[in-house]
């Protein structure tokens, strides 16, 4: 084997170390099923065609290998019933979808909540939706004060943000396809608007959470460098 690839088996194996550390600090109930009080929630957002849903995916098996219990909020924006994406409509219908899953699974007794396209996320599209004068600033800033409400903001532990070069994103939309049409936002004009607005929105928003992170490669290569565990106590 390689020296590269005993590099990589070293930190996979360290960062499974650093998994079952943090497992074991969570609190043990009387039935010995180990349970937070509330779970930890983790968002992924980020541009088109970056890799979130992979990455999030990734990452809720990686934990439940290491014997978290983990719920994965799926992204919202492919099964609304409104069609034109860049509407502010379309993203309010999202944002409400998400919220009020997220909602409900602090309820749960879930460990981690895994969040494919959460409340930063819906903070970016809003930003590129004033960009391109599809929102007033005043509505603006009304929806961006619902989203900072710190009843669910807070909820919000840790964000990654991942983001792609938009000729990146385009050969990664048609990798799967049988078509080379481009979907909606798929045109480089679209995905270099949207990058610019989720860097507007990183730069701008980043210290209303707890946490912000931001990723340019794929999941796989951030879990054999490194998952960075908080150090905020898993019961607030």
């Amino acid at each position: 084997m390689t020296t590269e690839g005993l590099q990589s088996i070293r930190r996979i194996e360290e960062l499974d170390d650093r998994a079952r550390a943090a497992w074991r600090r969570i609190p043990v109930v009387e039935d010995e099923v180990r349970r937070a009080r509330r779970p930890f929630f983790v968002e992924v957002a980020g541009t088109p065609k970056s890799g979130k849903t992979v990455a999030a995916t990734r990452l809720a098996l990686f934990l439940r290998r290491n014997d978290f219990v983990v719920r994965v909020i799926s992204e919202r924006a492919s099964i609304s019933p409104l069609r034109q994406k860049d509407q502010f409509l379309f993203n309010v219908w999202t944002l409400c979808s998400t919220l009020l899953e997220i909602l409900e699974a602090r309820e749960q007794a879930d460990q981690i909540v895994i969040i494919d396209r959460g409340i930063f996320d819906a903070l970016s599209w809003i930003e590129w939706l004033r960009s391109i004068s599809r929102v007033s600033d005043a509505d603006r800033a009304r929806i961006d004060d619902f989203i900072l409400v710190s009843a669910w903001r807070d909820l919000i532990d840790l964000v990654f943000v991942l983001s792609s070069e938009p000729s990146v994103a385009m050969e990664r939309e048609f990798a799967s396809q049988l078509t080379r049409q481009k979907g909606f936002n798929h045109e480089r004009g679209y995905l270099s608007q949207l990058r610019a607005a989720v860097q507007e929105t990183v730069e701008k928003r980043s210290t209303s959470f707890a946490q912000v992170v931001s990723w340019t490669r794929r999941l796989i290569r951030l879990l054999v460098q490194s998952f960075p565990w908080p150090q905020r106590r898993w019961i607030d």
